[in-house]
């Protein structure tokens, strides 16, 4: 778990002895989901003494600015440097929004890219090195062989990610790019 169990205890007000008939169990649940790993909280009484409160965690998807981000675009934490998850980028020179804290949602700029990241099957995840997103709202795969991969837009997710992966699987790519922003129609530049 990654939110520990005292932090938990101190947003929802229930550090201490607090009387079991004043707690707000719905005000202590939505402090608990403002952490920011926590999706879902539910504080429950057990009479005559005990509060009961269980809690979901969110989970990563992507790497975003050195921050982990899970697939609505909520801001977890900080990433380790050796974070297995795949890193979505800005793709052109332009400077890229940085995330905001643990908590914060991440610029709209990146939503493509992390609906990517959440949809990518794991039979093309070994292959994906880092997801770049335009400003435009395009998408582009780097492929750990040196090739890309344009997807365009995040529509048609299953169909272009077939695509790519039946050209990996049967051309040699080299460093060429995959154009399957229409999916039925792939193009190998």
């Amino acid at each position: 778990m990654q939110t520990p169990a005292q932090a938990v205890l101190r947003a929802g007000g229930l550090t201490g002895e607090p009387l079991m008939i004043d707690l707000s169990l719905g005000s202590s649940a939505r402090a608990i989901e403002r952490l920011p790993w926590i999706a879902t909280a539910r504080v429950r009484r057990s009479w005559p003494d005990t509060v009961i409160v269980t809690v979901t965690e969110r989970v990563p998807v992507a790497v975003i600015g050195g921050m982990f981000v899970d697939a609505s675009g909520r801001v977890l934490s900080p990433a380790p440097g050796f974070a297995p998850l795949l890193a979505v980028r800005i793709d052109t020179g332009a400077s890229a929004p940085a995330p905001p804290g643990p908590g914060g949602t991440v610029a709209p700029v990146y939503r493509p890219g992390v609906q990517v990241v959440t949809a990518l099957p794991a039979a093309l995840r070994p292959h994906v090195g880092v997801v770049f997103v335009r400003p435009d709202g395009t998408v582009r795969l780097s492929l750990s062989s040196g090739a890309s991969a344009v997807l365009g837009d995040s529509t048609a997710l299953p169909q272009k990610f077939a695509a790519v992966l039946t050209l990996i699987d049967q051309v040699r790519i080299g460093t060429g790019t995959i154009d399957v922003t229409v999916p039925s129609a792939p193009v190998l530049r």
